[in-house]
């Protein structure tokens, strides 16, 4: 009885994952953004954390004029308006879309496809060889001390 066996990663498993590292990235980055906006527009921190963070980010959706309203006390009294703080909210994503385009280029340079690939100066595409490439190899005639592989028009190789 053959019992057919999947050693790979379970897709709800995979999927439970990635919602984790979606929303704790979404966390961080709102918690950044209040940080940052607390500091350029009060020129204070802003004395919360992630967990105060989260709580605001729940809440952000009742208060999208007025962000403050969002957060608690103290951090609420320490955040500017709204303009600010959406500046700041878009200066974090505009990082957050920075980084991993960054990260997105040099991941896909390590995985560069054979045909682009370069080895010591010299592509490694695979191709027939051209009269400039055997130039070195070529002569009029056969000499002593060297073997004759082959004819290239009038030269020998």
């Amino acid at each position: 009885m053959n019992v057919h066996r999947d050693d790979g990663p379970d897709p709800l498993e995979t999927l439970a994952i990635g919602a984790l590292v979606v929303f704790g990235v979404v966390s961080v980055g709102h918690w950044l953004a209040a940080s940052l906006a607390a500091l350029v527009g009060q020129r204070r921190s802003l004395d919360a954390g992630l967990a105060e963070s989260f709580s605001a980010l729940q809440q952000l959706s009742k208060h999208w004029s007025d962000p403050r309203r969002a957060w608690a006390e103290p951090a609420a009294s320490n955040l500017p308006g709204p303009v600010l703080y959406w500046l700041s909210v878009a200066v974090v994503l505009a990082a957050a879309l920075g980084a991993l385009l960054l990260w997105l280029k040099y991941r896909q340079r390590r995985h560069e496809p054979i045909d682009r690939c370069r080895r010591v100066g010299v592509d490694t595409q695979p191709r027939l060889a051209k009269t400039r490439d055997l130039a070195p190899l070529l002569g009029r005639e056969p000499e002593t001390g060297r073997l004759v592989l082959g004819r290239w028009g009038r030269r020998v190789s």
